[in-house]
């Protein structure tokens, strides 16, 4: 019969004395440091939540830019006709017009970056909403009005600016 040395664990049965003893359990595997394995199934990367909202905001964006930009075209258009009536061509009318169209493009462009931002190209409406928060700013320094579409356009380049945002690659 042997004896096992002071401060030895008893080994495992049948086993040698002294050596590191786990009750029968098995250790864990060590943990990986690094990206995350790719899917076993060969799934694209789950899309954050933040690319999602941003989308979101992105149509909600289109929609508000749409109706503004064809108000201030029909403000525009209005004002022309009064323009020439009352006080001859002073150009603010054109002005307005010229806004409104800004309006379009920057709808348009919020739309095609909300379906880009889905697909995983995030760039797109990161550069439309730059291009929404030019206009509305424009026209909250001339106006006063469009105080809510900065907002958007604000809050579109912070949620695209955060880190699951900027890291998310589909492919």
């Amino acid at each position: 019969m042997s004896v096992d040395p002071p401060g030895s664990v008893p080994g495992p049965a049948g086993g040698p004395p002294g050596q590191d003893w786990h009750g029968g359990l098995p250790q864990a595997a060590p943990v990986p440091v690094g990206p995350a394995p790719a899917d076993p199934y060969g799934l694209p990367p789950q899309r954050p939540a933040t690319v999602t909202a941003a989308a979101v905001l992105g149509f909600l964006a289109a929609a508000l830019e749409l109706v503004g930009g064809l108000a201030w075209m029909l403000g525009g258009a209005v004002l022309g006709s009064m323009e020439r009536v009352r006080w001859g061509e002073t150009g603010f009318s054109g002005v307005i017009v010229v806004l409104g169209v800004a309006a379009l493009v920057a709808a348009g462009a919020y739309l095609w970056g909300g379906v880009a931002a889905l697909r995983g190209r995030q760039v797109v409406l990161l550069v439309a909403a730059g291009v929404g928060a030019a206009v509305n700013l424009v026209a909250v320094i001339t106006f006063g009005t469009g105080g809510l579409g900065l907002v958007l356009a604000a809050v579109l380049i912070l949620l695209l600016s955060l880190a699951p945002s900027r890291n998310y690659r589909p492919h």
